[in-house]
Protein backbone atom coordinates (compact mmCIF):
# COMPACT_ATOMS: atom_id res chain seq x y z
CA UNK A 1 0.00 0.00 0.00
CA UNK A 2 1.27 3.49 -0.77
CA UNK A 3 0.46 7.09 0.03
CA UNK A 4 -0.66 9.54 -2.70
CA UNK A 5 1.82 12.27 -3.57
CA UNK A 6 1.01 14.54 -6.52
CA UNK A 7 -0.80 11.76 -8.38
CA UNK A 8 1.81 9.10 -7.73
CA UNK A 9 1.91 6.27 -5.21
CA UNK A 10 4.87 6.37 -2.83
CA UNK A 11 5.87 2.76 -2.85
CA UNK A 12 9.18 1.96 -4.45
CA UNK A 13 11.99 4.44 -3.89
CA UNK A 14 12.94 7.86 -2.67
CA UNK A 15 16.04 9.97 -2.51
CA UNK A 16 16.50 13.08 -0.38
CA UNK A 17 19.11 15.67 -1.44
CA UNK A 18 19.18 18.72 0.78
CA UNK A 19 15.65 20.06 0.86
CA UNK A 20 14.52 18.04 -2.18
CA UNK A 21 12.86 14.63 -2.02
CA UNK A 22 12.80 12.60 -5.23
CA UNK A 23 10.08 9.93 -5.38
CA UNK A 24 10.08 7.22 -8.07
CA UNK A 25 7.28 4.70 -8.43
CA UNK A 26 7.00 1.64 -10.63
CA UNK A 27 3.25 1.38 -10.23
CA UNK A 28 2.52 4.59 -12.15
CA UNK A 29 5.81 5.14 -13.91
CA UNK A 30 6.12 8.71 -12.69
CA UNK A 31 8.77 10.61 -10.78
CA UNK A 32 8.34 13.66 -8.55
CA UNK A 33 10.89 16.07 -7.16
CA UNK A 34 9.60 18.29 -4.38
CA UNK A 35 10.64 19.85 -1.12
CA UNK A 36 9.22 18.51 2.17
CA UNK A 37 6.62 21.24 2.36
CA UNK A 38 5.70 24.00 -0.06
CA UNK A 39 8.73 23.56 -2.27
CA UNK A 40 10.96 26.29 -0.93
CA UNK A 41 12.79 27.04 2.29
CA UNK A 42 11.21 29.87 4.27
CA UNK A 43 12.90 31.67 7.14
CA UNK A 44 11.20 31.07 10.43
CA UNK A 45 11.87 34.32 12.27
CA UNK A 46 9.63 37.06 13.58
CA UNK A 47 7.69 39.09 12.78
CA UNK A 48 5.65 38.01 9.75
CA UNK A 49 3.68 40.53 7.76
CA UNK A 50 -0.01 40.68 8.81
CA UNK A 51 -1.13 40.35 5.20
CA UNK A 52 0.84 37.12 4.70
CA UNK A 53 -0.61 35.58 1.53
CA UNK A 54 1.30 32.39 2.41
CA UNK A 55 -0.88 31.80 5.46
CA UNK A 56 -4.07 32.07 3.41
CA UNK A 57 -2.85 30.02 0.45
CA UNK A 58 -1.71 27.14 2.63
CA UNK A 59 -5.10 26.52 4.24
CA UNK A 60 -6.05 23.86 1.68
CA UNK A 61 -5.39 20.25 2.76
CA UNK A 62 -1.93 19.01 1.79
CA UNK A 63 -1.40 15.56 3.28
CA UNK A 64 2.05 14.27 2.48
CA UNK A 65 4.54 11.67 3.65
CA UNK A 66 8.21 12.62 3.80
CA UNK A 67 10.67 9.79 4.49
CA UNK A 68 13.33 10.95 6.95
CA UNK A 69 16.64 9.05 6.74
CA UNK A 70 18.66 7.69 9.60
CA UNK A 71 21.30 9.83 11.24
CA UNK A 72 24.93 8.79 11.35
CA UNK A 73 26.38 6.98 14.37
CA UNK A 74 28.94 9.75 14.85
CA UNK A 75 27.42 12.58 16.89
CA UNK A 76 28.13 15.71 14.84
CA UNK A 77 26.16 18.78 15.88
CA UNK A 78 24.53 20.87 13.19
CA UNK A 79 22.16 23.77 13.53
CA UNK A 80 18.63 22.54 12.75
CA UNK A 81 17.43 23.24 9.24
CA UNK A 82 14.96 26.03 8.80
CA UNK A 83 11.52 24.55 8.44
CA UNK A 84 9.97 24.07 5.02
CA UNK A 85 6.53 23.08 6.28
CA UNK A 86 3.46 24.85 4.88
CA UNK A 87 2.27 27.74 7.03
CA UNK A 88 -1.37 27.54 8.19
CA UNK A 89 -3.48 30.12 10.00
CA UNK A 90 -3.81 29.38 13.71
CA UNK A 91 -6.77 29.99 16.03
CA UNK A 92 -7.85 33.62 16.11
CA UNK A 93 -6.51 35.87 18.89
CA UNK A 94 -4.50 33.03 20.45
CA UNK A 95 -1.17 33.57 22.16
CA UNK A 96 1.58 30.97 22.34
CA UNK A 97 0.84 29.80 25.89
CA UNK A 98 -2.89 29.29 25.21
CA UNK A 99 -2.13 27.48 21.96
CA UNK A 100 0.39 25.22 23.73
CA UNK A 101 -2.13 24.32 26.47
CA UNK A 102 -4.73 23.37 23.86
CA UNK A 103 -2.34 21.28 21.81
CA UNK A 104 -0.66 19.48 24.71
CA UNK A 105 -4.04 18.59 26.20
CA UNK A 106 -4.59 16.35 23.16
CA UNK A 107 -1.95 13.89 24.36
CA UNK A 108 -3.59 10.47 24.54
CA UNK A 109 -1.46 7.30 24.28
CA UNK A 110 -4.44 5.42 22.85
CA UNK A 111 -4.44 7.55 19.69
CA UNK A 112 -2.75 5.96 16.67
CA UNK A 113 -1.06 7.99 13.97
CA UNK A 114 -3.79 6.88 11.53
CA UNK A 115 -6.51 8.30 13.76
CA UNK A 116 -4.53 11.48 14.29
CA UNK A 117 -4.06 11.95 10.55
CA UNK A 118 -7.78 11.49 9.94
CA UNK A 119 -8.57 14.34 12.31
CA UNK A 120 -5.56 16.47 11.29
CA UNK A 121 -5.35 16.13 7.48
CA UNK A 122 -3.25 19.29 7.11
CA UNK A 123 -0.38 17.82 9.13
CA UNK A 124 2.80 16.72 7.41
CA UNK A 125 3.57 13.07 8.22
CA UNK A 126 7.15 11.87 8.52
CA UNK A 127 8.29 8.27 8.85
CA UNK A 128 11.51 7.82 10.79
CA UNK A 129 14.04 5.02 10.60
CA UNK A 130 15.75 4.00 13.88
CA UNK A 131 18.43 6.37 15.08
CA UNK A 132 21.72 4.70 15.82
CA UNK A 133 22.91 7.32 18.30
CA UNK A 134 19.63 7.62 20.19
CA UNK A 135 21.27 7.92 23.63
CA UNK A 136 23.16 11.03 22.61
CA UNK A 137 20.43 12.64 20.52
CA UNK A 138 20.76 16.41 20.85
CA UNK A 139 17.12 17.06 20.03
CA UNK A 140 16.19 15.98 23.54
CA UNK A 141 12.45 15.72 23.04
CA UNK A 142 12.50 13.70 19.85
CA UNK A 143 14.01 10.48 21.27
CA UNK A 144 13.18 7.34 19.27
CA UNK A 145 9.83 7.95 17.60
CA UNK A 146 8.56 5.98 14.61
CA UNK A 147 6.33 8.66 13.05
CA UNK A 148 5.57 12.30 13.66
CA UNK A 149 2.90 14.72 12.47
CA UNK A 150 3.80 18.41 12.23
CA UNK A 151 1.93 21.59 11.48
CA UNK A 152 3.30 25.13 11.31
CA UNK A 153 0.80 27.84 12.25
CA UNK A 154 0.68 31.62 12.42
CA UNK A 155 -0.52 32.77 15.86
CA UNK A 156 -2.22 36.13 15.57
CA UNK A 157 -2.56 37.16 19.20
CA UNK A 158 -1.17 40.30 20.84
CA UNK A 159 2.15 39.33 19.28
CA UNK A 160 2.50 37.42 16.02
CA UNK A 161 4.50 34.21 16.07
CA UNK A 162 5.04 31.20 13.92
CA UNK A 163 4.73 28.03 16.02
CA UNK A 164 5.27 24.40 15.05
CA UNK A 165 3.21 21.71 16.75
CA UNK A 166 4.63 18.21 16.56
CA UNK A 167 2.89 15.01 17.61
CA UNK A 168 5.35 12.14 18.14
CA UNK A 169 4.23 8.54 17.71
CA UNK A 170 6.14 5.56 19.10
CA UNK A 171 6.27 1.81 18.50
CA UNK A 172 3.66 -0.18 20.41
CA UNK A 173 4.65 -2.10 23.55
CA UNK A 174 6.30 -5.44 22.98
CA UNK A 175 4.08 -8.47 22.64
CA UNK A 176 4.49 -11.34 25.10
CA UNK A 177 6.42 -13.28 24.10
CA UNK A 178 8.08 -10.61 21.93
CA UNK A 179 7.54 -11.29 18.23
CA UNK A 180 8.69 -8.71 15.70
CA UNK A 181 6.53 -8.25 12.61
CA UNK A 182 8.09 -9.27 9.28
CA UNK A 183 10.05 -6.64 7.40
CA UNK A 184 7.78 -4.65 5.12
CA UNK A 185 7.50 -1.32 3.32
CA UNK A 186 3.93 -0.55 4.37
CA UNK A 187 3.12 2.96 5.65
CA UNK A 188 -0.39 1.80 6.56
CA UNK A 189 1.06 -0.69 9.05
CA UNK A 190 3.03 2.04 10.83
CA UNK A 191 0.04 4.39 10.73
CA UNK A 192 -2.17 1.86 12.47
CA UNK A 193 0.34 0.75 15.11
CA UNK A 194 2.43 3.78 16.12
CA UNK A 195 0.85 5.45 19.15
CA UNK A 196 0.92 9.01 20.39
CA UNK A 197 3.56 9.50 23.10
CA UNK A 198 4.47 13.19 23.05
CA UNK A 199 3.22 16.55 21.81
CA UNK A 200 5.52 19.55 21.49
CA UNK A 201 5.04 23.19 20.50
CA UNK A 202 8.00 25.32 19.46
CA UNK A 203 8.10 29.00 18.50
CA UNK A 204 11.12 30.71 16.97
CA UNK A 205 11.93 34.32 17.83
CA UNK A 206 14.87 36.64 17.21
CA UNK A 207 16.11 37.50 20.68
CA UNK A 208 16.42 35.96 24.13
CA UNK A 209 14.44 38.75 25.81
CA UNK A 210 11.35 37.83 23.78
CA UNK A 211 11.99 34.14 24.39
CA UNK A 212 12.29 34.67 28.13
CA UNK A 213 9.02 36.61 28.17
CA UNK A 214 7.23 33.84 26.28
CA UNK A 215 8.69 31.14 28.53
CA UNK A 216 7.46 33.02 31.61
CA UNK A 217 3.98 33.36 30.07
CA UNK A 218 3.95 29.60 29.48
CA UNK A 219 5.08 29.03 33.06
CA UNK A 220 2.23 31.19 34.37
CA UNK A 221 -0.44 29.64 32.13
CA UNK A 222 0.59 26.06 32.81
CA UNK A 223 1.06 26.83 36.51
CA UNK A 224 -2.58 27.85 36.78
CA UNK A 225 -3.58 24.61 35.10
CA UNK A 226 -1.13 22.17 36.68
CA UNK A 227 -0.19 23.85 39.94
CA UNK A 228 3.30 24.64 41.14
CA UNK A 229 6.11 23.03 39.20
CA UNK A 230 9.88 22.85 39.50
CA UNK A 231 11.34 26.04 38.09
CA UNK A 232 14.89 26.73 36.87
CA UNK A 233 16.15 23.38 38.17
CA UNK A 234 19.49 21.86 37.25
CA UNK A 235 19.36 19.07 34.70
CA UNK A 236 22.17 16.89 33.45
CA UNK A 237 20.63 15.71 30.24
CA UNK A 238 22.33 16.18 26.88
CA UNK A 239 22.53 19.90 25.99
CA UNK A 240 20.87 20.96 29.27
CA UNK A 241 23.41 23.73 29.82
CA UNK A 242 21.70 25.61 26.96
CA UNK A 243 18.23 25.59 28.53
CA UNK A 244 16.88 28.78 30.09
CA UNK A 245 13.75 29.69 32.09
CA UNK A 246 13.08 25.99 32.62
CA UNK A 247 9.74 24.76 34.00
CA UNK A 248 8.87 21.14 34.79
CA UNK A 249 5.58 19.62 35.95
CA UNK A 250 4.55 16.03 36.67
CA UNK A 251 0.88 15.12 36.85
CA UNK A 252 0.00 11.44 37.07
CA UNK A 253 2.01 9.65 34.41
CA UNK A 254 2.37 12.78 32.27
CA UNK A 255 5.35 15.09 32.17
CA UNK A 256 5.37 18.72 31.02
CA UNK A 257 8.49 20.70 30.29
CA UNK A 258 9.14 24.21 28.96
CA UNK A 259 12.29 26.17 28.23
CA UNK A 260 14.05 28.27 25.62
CA UNK A 261 17.48 28.02 24.02
CA UNK A 262 19.36 29.62 21.16
CA UNK A 263 19.22 27.53 18.00
CA UNK A 264 21.14 29.79 15.61
CA UNK A 265 22.83 33.17 15.86
CA UNK A 266 19.56 34.79 14.74
CA UNK A 267 17.01 32.36 16.17
CA UNK A 268 15.90 31.41 19.68
CA UNK A 269 13.51 28.50 20.15
CA UNK A 270 10.83 28.41 22.86
CA UNK A 271 9.66 24.84 23.48
CA UNK A 272 6.91 23.29 25.59
CA UNK A 273 6.34 19.54 25.49
CA UNK A 274 4.21 16.87 27.18
CA UNK A 275 5.01 13.17 27.12
CA UNK A 276 4.20 9.79 28.60
CA UNK A 277 6.88 7.48 30.06
CA UNK A 278 6.78 5.05 27.13
CA UNK A 279 8.22 7.70 24.82
CA UNK A 280 11.69 7.39 26.41
CA UNK A 281 11.96 11.18 26.69
CA UNK A 282 14.03 12.22 29.70
CA UNK A 283 14.82 15.51 31.37
CA UNK A 284 16.30 13.96 34.47
CA UNK A 285 19.90 12.74 34.17
CA UNK A 286 20.49 9.77 31.93
CA UNK A 287 21.50 6.56 33.67
CA UNK A 288 25.21 6.48 34.37
CA UNK A 289 26.86 6.01 30.99
CA UNK A 290 29.21 3.49 32.59
CA UNK A 291 26.44 0.97 33.25
CA UNK A 292 27.30 -1.04 30.12
CA UNK A 293 31.00 -0.67 30.79
CA UNK A 294 30.39 -1.92 34.33
CA UNK A 295 28.75 -5.03 32.92
CA UNK A 296 31.74 -5.58 30.62
CA UNK A 297 34.12 -5.06 33.51
CA UNK A 298 32.29 -7.64 35.61
CA UNK A 299 32.62 -10.15 32.76
CA UNK A 300 36.33 -9.35 32.44
CA UNK A 301 36.79 -9.85 36.17
CA UNK A 302 35.15 -13.27 35.86
CA UNK A 303 37.54 -14.23 33.06
CA UNK A 304 40.51 -13.04 35.12
CA UNK A 305 39.40 -15.20 38.04
CA UNK A 306 38.84 -18.22 35.79
CA UNK A 307 42.40 -17.80 34.46
CA UNK A 308 43.79 -17.38 37.97
CA UNK A 309 44.97 -13.85 37.10
CA UNK A 310 43.11 -11.96 39.81
CA UNK A 311 45.77 -10.08 41.78
CA UNK A 312 46.50 -6.67 43.34
CA UNK A 313 48.13 -5.58 40.08
CA UNK A 314 45.09 -6.66 38.05
CA UNK A 315 42.85 -4.80 40.49
CA UNK A 316 45.04 -1.69 40.04
CA UNK A 317 44.67 -1.89 36.25
CA UNK A 318 40.90 -2.38 36.55
CA UNK A 319 40.76 0.70 38.78
CA UNK A 320 42.62 2.67 36.11
CA UNK A 321 39.96 1.69 33.57
CA UNK A 322 37.33 3.09 35.91
CA UNK A 323 39.35 6.28 36.32
CA UNK A 324 39.70 6.69 32.58
CA UNK A 325 36.02 6.36 31.70
CA UNK A 326 33.92 9.50 31.44
CA UNK A 327 31.24 8.68 33.99
CA UNK A 328 29.46 10.85 36.51
CA UNK A 329 30.61 8.50 39.26
CA UNK A 330 34.26 8.65 38.22
CA UNK A 331 34.87 12.15 36.91
CA UNK A 332 36.73 13.36 40.00
CA UNK A 333 39.39 10.63 39.96
CA UNK A 334 42.89 11.54 38.86
CA UNK A 335 44.72 9.94 35.96
CA UNK A 336 48.47 9.32 36.16
CA UNK A 337 50.61 8.44 33.15
CA UNK A 338 53.48 7.42 35.43
CA UNK A 339 51.22 4.98 37.30
CA UNK A 340 49.92 3.67 33.99
CA UNK A 341 53.41 2.96 32.66
CA UNK A 342 54.61 1.35 35.88
CA UNK A 343 51.55 -0.90 36.00
CA UNK A 344 51.39 -1.98 32.37
CA UNK A 345 55.13 -2.65 32.08
CA UNK A 346 54.91 -5.16 34.90
CA UNK A 347 51.64 -6.62 33.60
CA UNK A 348 52.90 -7.11 30.03
CA UNK A 349 56.17 -8.61 31.33
CA UNK A 350 54.14 -11.17 33.28
CA UNK A 351 51.90 -11.86 30.27
CA UNK A 352 54.90 -12.69 28.08
CA UNK A 353 55.66 -15.72 30.29
CA UNK A 354 52.12 -17.18 30.24
CA UNK A 355 50.45 -19.87 28.18
CA UNK A 356 48.41 -18.60 25.20
CA UNK A 357 44.96 -18.70 26.91
CA UNK A 358 46.20 -16.93 30.06
CA UNK A 359 48.24 -14.48 28.01
CA UNK A 360 45.13 -13.69 25.98
CA UNK A 361 43.24 -12.86 29.18
CA UNK A 362 46.07 -10.65 30.42
CA UNK A 363 46.25 -8.80 27.09
CA UNK A 364 42.48 -8.33 27.08
CA UNK A 365 42.77 -6.35 30.32
CA UNK A 366 45.59 -4.33 28.76
CA UNK A 367 43.40 -3.64 25.71
CA UNK A 368 40.51 -2.43 27.83
CA UNK A 369 42.80 -0.11 29.79
CA UNK A 370 44.15 1.43 26.60
CA UNK A 371 40.67 1.73 25.08
CA UNK A 372 39.42 3.51 28.20
CA UNK A 373 42.45 5.70 28.83
CA UNK A 374 43.79 6.57 25.38
CA UNK A 375 42.24 10.04 25.49
CA UNK A 376 43.69 10.81 28.90
CA UNK A 377 47.28 9.76 28.37
CA UNK A 378 49.88 12.15 27.01
CA UNK A 379 50.24 9.82 24.03
CA UNK A 380 46.88 11.08 22.80
CA UNK A 381 48.30 14.55 22.20
CA UNK A 382 50.23 15.69 19.16
CA UNK A 383 53.41 16.35 21.19
CA UNK A 384 53.22 13.07 23.12
CA UNK A 385 55.58 11.15 20.86
CA UNK A 386 57.78 9.90 23.68
CA UNK A 387 54.80 8.38 25.50
CA UNK A 388 53.52 6.82 22.27
CA UNK A 389 56.90 5.27 21.59
CA UNK A 390 57.00 3.82 25.10
CA UNK A 391 53.57 2.24 24.71
CA UNK A 392 54.39 1.16 21.16
CA UNK A 393 57.25 -0.90 22.59
CA UNK A 394 54.63 -2.64 24.76
CA UNK A 395 52.51 -3.49 21.69
CA UNK A 396 50.16 -0.50 21.46
CA UNK A 397 49.57 0.84 17.95
CA UNK A 398 48.26 4.34 17.24
CA UNK A 399 46.22 6.06 14.54
CA UNK A 400 46.42 9.75 13.71
CA UNK A 401 43.27 11.88 13.42
CA UNK A 402 44.22 14.67 10.97
CA UNK A 403 41.14 16.80 11.69
CA UNK A 404 41.65 17.01 15.45
CA UNK A 405 45.45 16.40 15.39
CA UNK A 406 45.06 13.64 17.96
CA UNK A 407 46.29 10.09 18.29
CA UNK A 408 44.00 7.23 19.25
CA UNK A 409 44.66 3.67 20.32
CA UNK A 410 44.23 1.52 17.21
CA UNK A 411 42.62 -1.44 19.02
CA UNK A 412 45.19 -3.93 17.72
CA UNK A 413 45.63 -5.84 21.00
CA UNK A 414 42.15 -7.35 20.92
CA UNK A 415 43.01 -8.91 17.56
CA UNK A 416 45.98 -10.61 19.21
CA UNK A 417 43.64 -11.86 21.93
CA UNK A 418 41.40 -13.39 19.27
CA UNK A 419 44.40 -15.10 17.67
CA UNK A 420 45.59 -16.56 20.98
CA UNK A 421 42.23 -17.71 22.37
CA UNK A 422 39.56 -17.56 19.67
CA UNK A 423 37.28 -20.16 21.27
CA UNK A 424 38.06 -19.44 24.92
CA UNK A 425 36.43 -16.96 27.31
CA UNK A 426 38.94 -14.17 26.56
CA UNK A 427 38.52 -14.67 22.82
CA UNK A 428 34.74 -14.54 23.10
CA UNK A 429 34.87 -11.22 24.94
CA UNK A 430 37.39 -9.92 22.42
CA UNK A 431 34.95 -10.82 19.64
CA UNK A 432 32.41 -8.39 21.08
CA UNK A 433 35.02 -5.66 21.33
CA UNK A 434 36.17 -6.28 17.75
CA UNK A 435 32.61 -6.11 16.39
CA UNK A 436 31.83 -2.98 18.39
CA UNK A 437 34.98 -1.28 17.13
CA UNK A 438 34.00 -2.26 13.61
CA UNK A 439 30.90 -0.11 13.93
CA UNK A 440 32.20 2.69 16.14
CA UNK A 441 35.76 3.50 15.05
CA UNK A 442 35.82 4.10 11.30
CA UNK A 443 39.46 5.24 11.10
CA UNK A 444 41.20 2.82 13.45
CA UNK A 445 43.50 0.03 12.44
CA UNK A 446 41.42 -3.12 12.62
CA UNK A 447 38.24 -1.36 11.55
CA UNK A 448 35.82 -3.83 10.06
CA UNK A 449 33.13 -1.71 8.51
CA UNK A 450 29.55 -2.92 8.41
CA UNK A 451 30.05 -5.58 5.76
CA UNK A 452 32.88 -7.31 7.59
CA UNK A 453 31.04 -7.01 10.91
CA UNK A 454 28.26 -8.91 9.19
CA UNK A 455 30.70 -11.48 7.82
CA UNK A 456 32.60 -11.99 11.08
CA UNK A 457 29.48 -12.01 13.24
CA UNK A 458 27.58 -14.36 10.94
CA UNK A 459 30.55 -16.71 10.75
CA UNK A 460 30.58 -16.94 14.52
CA UNK A 461 26.81 -17.37 14.84
CA UNK A 462 26.80 -20.17 12.26
CA UNK A 463 29.68 -22.02 13.92
CA UNK A 464 29.52 -24.58 16.69
CA UNK A 465 30.15 -22.85 20.03
CA UNK A 466 28.82 -25.04 22.85
CA UNK A 467 30.50 -22.92 25.51
CA UNK A 468 29.13 -19.60 24.28
CA UNK A 469 26.98 -17.81 26.82
CA UNK A 470 23.44 -16.70 25.80
CA UNK A 471 24.30 -13.05 26.48
CA UNK A 472 27.22 -13.33 24.07
CA UNK A 473 25.07 -14.77 21.29
CA UNK A 474 22.44 -12.09 21.95
CA UNK A 475 24.97 -9.29 21.63
CA UNK A 476 26.51 -10.74 18.47
CA UNK A 477 23.03 -10.96 16.92
CA UNK A 478 22.43 -7.33 17.90
CA UNK A 479 25.74 -6.11 16.46
CA UNK A 480 25.06 -7.93 13.18
CA UNK A 481 21.59 -6.38 13.11
CA UNK A 482 23.05 -2.91 13.64
CA UNK A 483 25.57 -3.54 10.84
CA UNK A 484 22.79 -4.50 8.43
CA UNK A 485 20.98 -1.35 9.55
CA UNK A 486 24.07 0.69 8.71
CA UNK A 487 24.12 -0.81 5.21
CA UNK A 488 20.47 0.17 4.79
CA UNK A 489 21.26 3.66 6.10
CA UNK A 490 23.90 4.23 3.45
CA UNK A 491 21.60 2.88 0.76
CA UNK A 492 18.75 5.30 1.51
CA UNK A 493 20.74 8.22 2.95
CA UNK A 494 24.29 8.31 1.57
CA UNK A 495 26.61 10.68 3.39
CA UNK A 496 29.90 12.32 2.56
CA UNK A 497 31.07 12.18 6.17
CA UNK A 498 33.55 9.68 7.58
CA UNK A 499 31.54 6.50 8.04
CA UNK A 500 32.09 3.02 9.32
CA UNK A 501 29.92 1.72 6.49
CA UNK A 502 31.37 0.24 3.32
CA UNK A 503 29.74 0.96 -0.06
CA UNK A 504 26.29 -0.68 0.13
CA UNK A 505 26.20 -2.12 -3.41
CA UNK A 506 26.82 -5.70 -2.32
CA UNK A 507 23.68 -6.00 -0.16
CA UNK A 508 20.34 -4.80 -1.57
CA UNK A 509 18.41 -2.52 0.82
CA UNK A 510 15.43 -4.86 1.08
CA UNK A 511 17.68 -7.76 2.09
CA UNK A 512 19.56 -5.56 4.58
CA UNK A 513 16.24 -4.67 6.22
CA UNK A 514 15.06 -8.28 6.33
CA UNK A 515 18.34 -9.54 7.79
CA UNK A 516 18.47 -6.76 10.37
CA UNK A 517 14.95 -7.61 11.55
CA UNK A 518 15.80 -11.32 11.63
CA UNK A 519 18.85 -10.74 13.83
CA UNK A 520 16.98 -8.31 16.08
CA UNK A 521 14.33 -11.01 16.54
CA UNK A 522 16.99 -13.59 17.39
CA UNK A 523 18.58 -11.21 19.92
CA UNK A 524 15.19 -10.45 21.40
CA UNK A 525 14.51 -14.17 21.89
CA UNK A 526 17.68 -14.40 24.01
CA UNK A 527 16.95 -11.30 26.13
CA UNK A 528 15.06 -11.03 29.39
CA UNK A 529 11.62 -9.68 28.44
CA UNK A 530 11.62 -7.28 31.38
CA UNK A 531 15.08 -5.80 30.74
CA UNK A 532 16.02 -2.51 29.15
CA UNK A 533 17.94 -4.54 26.57
CA UNK A 534 14.70 -6.14 25.42
CA UNK A 535 13.00 -2.74 25.13
CA UNK A 536 15.86 -1.35 23.04
CA UNK A 537 15.90 -4.41 20.78
CA UNK A 538 12.13 -4.35 20.34
CA UNK A 539 12.03 -0.70 19.31
CA UNK A 540 14.96 -0.93 16.93
CA UNK A 541 13.68 -4.10 15.31
CA UNK A 542 10.06 -2.94 15.15
CA UNK A 543 10.88 0.29 13.37
CA UNK A 544 13.14 -1.48 10.90
CA UNK A 545 10.34 -3.94 10.22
Amino acid sequence: MGLPIAGCIWRDAFRQCGYLVFVVTASTGCAVACSPGTGQAKPEVEPLAPESQEARDSAAPRPMAVPVPWVERKVVYRFPRRDTLPLHPGPEDTDLATFAVAELSRLDPNVTSALWHETNPLDTLEFFEPKLNWLFERETFESDWCMRARRRVLLDGVKRFVATRTAFFYPPPASSPPALPPARHDPAFALSHCRLGAVAVTAHVRDEETADSLALEIRSTFGRRLGAGVYDGDYENWDADRWNTVSHWKRGNLNYFAYYRRLRPDTVGVTVVAWVPGSNIRVEPYPDWCSDEGRDRARLEDVLRESDLASPLAAQLLELTRTAQYCRSHQEREWSDSLLLASVREWVARADTMSPPRRATALLLFDQLMAAGARLTEAHQRDGGAMRDTLLALGVEWTYMPISHEYNYAGNIKWEVRRLDEHGPAGRLALLYVLRDGLDTPVNTGTLGAHRVIAEGTRYLEGNHPGAEPWLMREVHELVAVAYGDVLTMAVAPTTEISSVDPPDTIPPHRAREEAVRHYAAALALADETSSDATKLWRAGWRLA
